[in-house]
């Protein structure tokens, strides 16, 4: 696996054994799992036939314990970049995989005895070899990352002109996305302010903003025609958040301390925000429009250091800050500005 897919390990170096011509990996996913996953597990079954050795020689457990734990010790310093390579959650799976197959019967039966010679030899073997097959250690580069704005994402039925012309004062009420089961408090409060700043941009804009614990009763004993929900609430839009939530950026180039433009072979991740809305006419029974807003970080630029690998070094980026109050006000303030034009 490492000659084919991985040729620059330590180990390789140190005997000038060298591989110059890999196997492209690309999109394949059988190959990215040969490169990524299968040298791990062969780690791993390796060190479980020395430990089933182990017992047989009555060599102490605390030896098999050390080996056992040594692929997922590895894979946590890697996460920390202690060590060098790429954290992977699916190799940790394959360790665990592995060990409830061959030792669920066995392992609470290891006795303990008191050889240790033969394990302190293995067990520092086993440290020599996985350190000398990892990478080059992690090299972290600065630079600076700009990201556009993202592109607000309108779509409005020509119907929404006639709605939106039917009554000096219109009214609408604000639907929200239910929270789910394992939502804290604190959480479910945060959210309910988030919509309050929608429902008071509204309400500043003149549109009469209707209760929505009340307009959730209505929607529990009506049916799910809007028109006759609309007579019972008088209400003449429903404004749904069909989605609110983190939304990634990715991006490969950036400028390094000179100012000249460079390209990363892997992109750095970004967390944004999306914000999508949904607009029914209760009246017309129909879905008039549904607007996108997007938060984007970086659009001034955000500094700091990176590896290869498109992994952002911690507590160095100084990305612009982001406020979701901010950003729902604003985005309510765009869709009001949007639905005027209809006026």
């Amino acid at each position: 696996m490492y000659w084919f897919f991985r040729p620059n390990i330590y180990l390789f170096e140190l005997i000038s054994f060298t591989n110059a011509t890999p196997l492209e990996v690309g999109e394949n996913p059988f190959l990215q799992f040969l490169s990524n996953h299968v040298a791990d597990a062969l780690w791993c079954l390796a060190i479980i036939f020395v430990v089933r050795q182990f017992r047989e020689y009555k060599i102490p457990d605390i030896y098999s314990v050390i080996l056992l734990v040594l692929p997922v010790v590895s894979e946590a310093l890697q996460s920390v970049e202690v060590v060098p390579g790429t954290f992977d959650y699916l190799d940790i799976l394959v360790y665990i995989s592995l060990y409830t197959i061959c030792f669920h019967r066995e392992i609470h039966n290891m006795k303990i005895l008191t050889k240790h010679t033969v394990g302190v030899v293995v067990v520092a073997l086993f440290s020599i070899c996985m350190v000398a097959s990892t990478g080059d250690p992690v090299k972290y580069t600065k630079g600076t990352f700009r990201i556009p704005q993202g592109q607000d994402e309108i779509f409005s039925k020509p119907i929404l002109s006639k709605v939106m012309r039917s009554a000096k004062r219109l009214s609408i009420v604000l639907r929200v996305p239910s929270s789910g089961e394992k939502v804290t408090e604190e959480q479910v409060q945060q959210k309910s302010s988030l919509y309050g700043v929608i429902e008071t941009e509204f309400a500043k804009a003149g549109y009469i903003v209707r209760d929505r614990a009340l307009f959730a009763k209505v929607l529990e004993q009506e049916t799910q025609d809007y028109s006759k929900i609309g007579k019972a609430t008088e209400t003449d839009f429903i404004l749904e958040v069909s989605r609110f939530g983190e939304y990634q950026y990715k991006v490969e180039t950036y400028k390094d301390e000179s100012g000249a433009m460079q390209t990363n072979p892997n992109p750095v991740t970004f967390n944004g925000v999306i914000l999508d809305f949904k607009l029914v006419s209760v009246k017309e029974n129909d879905l008039v429009g549904a607007y996108t807003f997007y938060y984007t970080p970086c659009t001034v630029g955000c500094a700091g250091e990176f590896s290869e690998f498109g992994r952002k070094k911690y507590n160095t980026f100084e990305e612009t800050g982001y406020i979701p109050l901010d950003f729902f006000k604003s985005s309510a303030r765009r869709l009001i500005a949007e639905l005027e034009k209809y006026r």
